[in-house]
């Protein structure tokens, strides 16, 4: 049986971003020959997105420098201070087009008390391809709760920090929520340059996937938070790590995963259940460069499965 059928393809549902040769949309910055964030007419700003963009689209960037601080903020001269992006209303799909290398710039200085973090609420939240640097606190934190968590890939994100104390610090940080979101991913990106904060802080995600990631020039990189179910950690490379590559406090039982072949080097390379309430973590296939810590086990924590690991260690 033969079937023969068409496909359309079109811009439809796409909008463009050209921060060197676009133009700012209406009553944003324009009030003639406006951009309209198609593939021919793109806008300018992440601001024309804001104001212009509506929920469900997906938004390619192109080449050019993007700084946050021109969108609008909560909690300005906070510790969460932010930007706002809900996929009821607004994009939440960001992709580097093909063949370009965006930058979003969190404008974070050091004569600044605090600085904005983006935060993205919804089900289908994607960034893809973007550098990101002068991050202060947070750069992007996602809302966890019932819904599909987001995913982070080819990520290149640096200059962080310093960060305040006990402020859940870290270039991509999610929320607690009694209710964790489901298949969160961070794949194939890089980390550093880290001041007082961590690479990664999770919290609430159900079969959590870090993958092929690499973290240098940091004092923490994953902590693993509060209720992580069915966690992969795997073909992660860490080095320049001042103190621990893998760990967290892992508050709550229903943590548990799998961590495997990864290659961390540092002063603690794996630091497991730190407040003794981990469930079971399997760790196999790794090969560890520094110390491995178990901490304050008792018959409620893991248990924790350690083979075909490679430990070279100076203790």
């Amino acid at each position: 049986v033969s079937v023969t059928w068409t496909i359309r393809v079109t811009t439809d549902g796409f909008r463009f971003i050209d921060a060197l040769n676009g133009k700012n949309a209406e009553s944003n910055g324009c009030s003639a020959s406006c951009g309209a964030g198609t593939h021919d007419n793109p806008w300018r700003s992440t601001s024309d997105m804001y104001h212009h963009g509506q929920g469900g689209e997906v938004v390619y960037f192109r080449s050019g420098t993007y700084v946050v601080t021109d969108l609008p903020r909560s909690g300005v001269g906070s510790g969460w201070d932010r930007v706002e992006f809900a996929e009821r209303t607004r994009p939440v799909i960001w992709l580097a087009e093909p063949g370009h290398a965006p930058v979003l710039d969190f404008a974070y200085k050091p004569d600044i008390e605090v600085g904005p973090l983006i935060r993205f609420t919804g089900p289908n939240v994607y960034v893809d391809g973007f550098e990101t640097i002068n991050s202060h606190i947070i750069a992007f934190q996602t809302v966890s709760g019932p819904m599909t968590g987001p995913t982070f890939r080819r990520m290149r994100m640096h200059a962080h920090g310093p960060a305040l104390e006990g402020a859940n610090a870290a270039f991509i940080m999610t929320t607690t929520d009694s209710r964790p979101a489901q298949g969160m991913v961070i794949q194939d990106c890089e980390f550093w340059d880290v001041q007082t904060s961590v690479t990664i802080k999770i919290y609430a995600q159900n079969k959590l996937l870090i993958e092929d990631t690499v973290h240098h020039q940091t004092g923490t990189a994953i902590e693993l938070k509060d209720d992580i179910r069915q966690f992969t950690v795997r073909g992660n490379t860490f080095y320049d790590i001042k103190d621990i590559a893998i760990g967290g406090n892992m508050h709550e039982g229903t943590t548990h995963g799998e961590i495997l072949y990864n290659h961390p080097r540092a002063g603690i390379a794996l630091d497991l259940n730190q407040d003794g309430m981990a469930g079971p973590i399997h760790v196999y296939r790794n090969t560890f460069v520094g110390r491995i810590r178990v901490r304050n086990t008792d018959s409620n924590d893991g248990s924790f499965y350690l083979s075909e690991n490679v430990i070279v260690s100076g203790d």
